[in-house]
């Protein structure tokens, strides 16, 4: 906390090795992430080269930390800004045991990153307000966009699922379903929360049926064309014409079975015509 702002965060070579301060610092550098210690008025403090690297700064700032944390406000996303203000004040004033917050922000370069910090109190008023504190900055703008991509993604193959007009139930290898598409909560009338985790067999006619076509798919890799009755909750039944085949995961490991069934209704409706 005494170091000035200005100054350079340098250690020099000959105590690297053995200042624990450095070894923390090259720890936290090779995790990617800035360290920085500030009063709570921003009088002084220090922030080492990772955190203005991540502001898109290349040099310690000449204005004061004061004037300089200002500026660094008018970067953060209009749309951030009160919620990260109003966080902070919680931090300090005792309202929150710690300082969490992620934000957009707006770099040297003109370009928006997603910067998130988290930092606790190192020293504290006799009232318990903070007076000093210490954290990390990251830079998880990478890291966002794929969890963004991932959601699309995600988004996108459930969209396709629902989709389908033919029941779709995912079994895990101990005959439990671990997913359903709209198709299925329509022929069973059960919700996909109440469907996910009981065991498949029973919303059929014949569970005896049902989880032998199930053992016979994981013994071969695939069953098709095999008919089954579907038993709705009002007591219903509907016919299905249904196929099941394994999928394994990345290991080569069995992770189940894919059902997929065919309303034979308006089938069996013409058979019975002719």
């Amino acid at each position: 906390m005494a170091e000035n702002f200005h100054q350079t965060v340098v250690m020099k070579e000959k105590s690297k090795k053995t200042d624990p301060c450095w070894r923390l610092q090259a720890a936290v550098g090779a995790a990617g992430a800035g360290y920085f210690e500030c009063a709570a008025d921003f009088s002084e403090g220090s922030v080492d080269s990772r955190c203005l690297d991540l502001v898109g700064m290349s040099e310690t700032p000449e204005a004061s930390l004061k004037a300089t944390i200002a500026v660094w406000a008018t970067r953060v996303h209009p749309d951030d800004r009160r919620r990260v203000a109003e966080r902070y004040r919680d931090f300090v004033e005792q309202r929150a045991p710690e300082f969490v917050q992620e934000f957009r922000f707006r770099t040297g370069q003109e370009k928006w990153r997603r910067i998130r910090i988290a930092a606790r109190s190192t020293e504290r008023e006799e009232n318990g307000r903070v007076r000093a504190f210490a954290g990390l900055a990251f830079d998880v703008t990478d890291q966002k966009q794929v969890e963004e991509s991932l959601r699309e993604s995600s988004a996108y193959y459930r969209s396709l699922i629902d989709a389908g007009m033919d029941m779709l139930i995912v079994i895990n290898p101990a005959g439990s379903i671990t997913d359903v598409n709209t198709a299925a909560e329509k022929l069973t009338g059960y919700t996909r929360s109440r469907l996910v985790g009981s065991e498949f067999m029973n919303y059929f006619e014949d569970p005896a049926k049902a989880k032998e076509l199930y053992d016979a798919a994981l013994r071969t890799g695939s069953i098709c064309d095999v008919e089954l009755a579907l038993r709705h909750r009002n007591g219903g039944i509907t016919p299905l014409l249904c196929n099941v085949a394994v999928f394994r995961d990345e290991n080569g490991r069995v992770g189940g079975v894919f059902c997929i069934g065919r309303d034979m209704t308006e089938h069996k409706r013409e058979e019975d015509v002719l």
